[in-house]
C-alpha cells in the first residue's frame, strides 16, 4: 500500500463505523447532564455535565475512556456488567473473548478512584461474569 495506508480489518472497520455513528446520533436514552447532573458513588462525586470526578472534594485527572467507565459503572450500580457488555457501550466494539483491553483499563481506573486492587471495595471483579459496582449511588 502506498501513501502510508494500512490494511484493517473489515470487522473491525465496520464496528469502528457504528461505535463512532452511535455517537453522533445519541437521543433521549442518553439522559447524560440533563437528567442526572450530579452522581454520588461512596466519597466519589461525578459531575455529568463537566464531565467531572471529584474524590473527597479532590478532582481526579481521568481519560475519557476512564470517565466513560466510571459513568457506566455508576449508571448500573449494583449490576454485573460482562466484559462484552463494557468494551459495547465504552467502544463500540465486541469482546473477541482474548483481549484484556477491559481488564487492564479497569485496573487503572481503580487506582485513579483509590481502589485497592488486592482488595477491591468499589468495582469488584464477579468470576467468569465480569465486573460490578457495589457502592450505592444517589442522584
Amino acid at each position: 500500500m502506498s501513501g502510508g495506508a494500512h490494511p484493517i480489518e473489515p470487522r473491525l472497520l465496520v464496528a469502528r463505523i457504528n461505535a463512532m455513528t452511535r455517537r453522533m446520533h445519541r437521543g433521549p436514552e442518553d439522559e447524560r447532564a440533563s437528567d442526572h447532573p450530579m452522581i454520588q458513588v461512596q466519597d466519589l462525586e461525578i459531575d455529568t455535565g463537566a464531565r467531572i470526578v471529584r474524590r473527597g472534594g479532590q478532582e481526579l485527572t481521568l481519560s475519557t475512556l476512564e470517565y466513560d467507565l466510571l459513568y457506566l459503572f455508576a449508571r448500573n450500580a449494583g449490576k454485573v456488567l460482562s466484559r462484552d457488555e463494557i468494551l459495547q457501550a465504552v467502544r463500540g466494539l465486541e469482546y473477541d473473548g482474548v483481549s484484556r483491553f477491559v481488564d487492564i483499563s479497569i485496573s487503572r481506573l481503580r487506582h485513579k478512584i483509590g481502589d485497592d486492587p488486592s482488595n477491591p471495595s468499589r468495582i469488584k471483579t464477579i468470576r467468569n461474569r465480569g465486573y460490578l459496582l457495589v457502592a450505592k449511588t444517589a442522584y
